[in-house]
C-alpha cells in the first residue's frame, strides 16, 4: 500500500511524502488424523495440511510448534505422538498447531484427541471359604462397576483343574453352590467394552472347609460297676 502525506503551510507551500505498507497474508494452520479416538496407548499421526497464503510459498516455508496437551511438543512438520489412559474415565488431549510463516505471521488451530479406558477386572468380594453347602452368590462375590470403561461382565467357573463348569453373566450374575465339603472351585471374571480396548480378568479360588469327623474309643469298653473308662 501506498500512503501519501500532503501538508500546506499558510504561505501556499507544499510538501508531499509517500511511505510504503506492505501487509503480509495470515496463514492458514490445519492438520488432520485418521482417527480421533481410540483404546491406548494411542499412536496418532498428524497430516500438517497448514498453507502460507502467500504465492510462491508452500508448506515447506512454514515453521511450526505443536503442543499435545500430553506434555509433549514438536517442532516437526509432520509428527506422531502418543496418547494413554491409566484411569476408568475418557481421557482427551487438546492439541494446538501454531503455523509460522516466513514473515513472522501466524494462525492457531486447537483440536482433541480422545483416548477409551481399557476395561478393568475388580471383585468386591466378601470371603472365599465356607462349610458346605456354600452359596456362591452376588453376596459372596460381584464386579466393581466402571461404567465409561467396562460394558460386558462375564464370569466363568472352573473345577479345580480348570475346566469350565459354567458361565454368568453381568455384573452381579454369579450363583453357584459347592455341595460337599472339601471342594474348590475358581471362578474368573472377564471384562470387555464397546471399543475393543484390551480384555480384562480376574481369578478367585473359592472352596468349603472339610467337615469334622466326630470319633472316639472307649477303653475299656466292659467291665463290672463301678467301671471306669478313659
Amino acid at each position: 500500500y501506498d500512503i501519501f502525506l500532503t501538508i500546506t503551510d499558510d504561505n501556499g507551500c507544499i510538501d508531499t511524502l509517500r511511505q510504503n505498507y506492505t501487509v503480509y497474508p495470515k496463514p492458514t494452520a490445519a492438520f488432520n488424523v485418521a482417527l480421533r479416538d481410540s483404546c491406548g496407548p494411542f499412536n496418532v499421526q498428524f497430516a500438517n495440511t497448514s498453507v502460507p497464503n502467500q504465492q510462491g510459498e508452500d508448506i515447506d516455508d512454514m515453521t511450526f510448534f505443536w503442543d499435545f496437551g500430553n506434555g509433549q511438543t514438536s517442532t516437526a512438520q509432520q509428527p506422531s505422538a502418543v496418547f494413554t489412559n491409566t484411569g476408568v474415565h475418557d481421557s482427551t488431549y487438546n492439541v494446538t498447531l501454531i503455523a509460522t510463516n516466513v514473515y513472522g505471521c501466524s494462525d492457531t488451530i486447537v483440536d482433541s484427541i480422545t483416548v477409551y479406558p481399557n476395561p478393568w477386572a475388580q471383585l468386591n468380594l466378601n470371603g472365599s471359604v465356607e462349610c458346605a453347602p456354600y452359596l456362591i452368590d452376588s453376596n459372596v462375590v460381584s464386579a466393581v462397576q466402571y461404567p465409561f470403561a467396562n460394558d460386558t461382565y462375564t464370569w466363568t467357573v472352573y473345577d479345580a483343574s480348570l475346566t469350565t463348569i459354567t458361565t454368568f453373566n453381568g455384573p452381579a450374575g454369579v450363583n453357584y453352590t459347592l455341595p460337599t465339603d472339601g471342594d474348590t472351585v475358581f471362578i474368573g471374571l472377564s471384562v470387555t467394552n464397546v471399543h475393543g480396548c484390551q480384555e480384562d480378568t480376574v481369578l478367585q479360588r473359592f472352596y468349603t472347609i472339610e467337615d469334622p469327623v466326630a470319633a472316639f474309643v472307649a477303653v475299656p469298653d466292659t467291665g463290672c460297676s463301678p467301671l471306669t473308662v478313659q
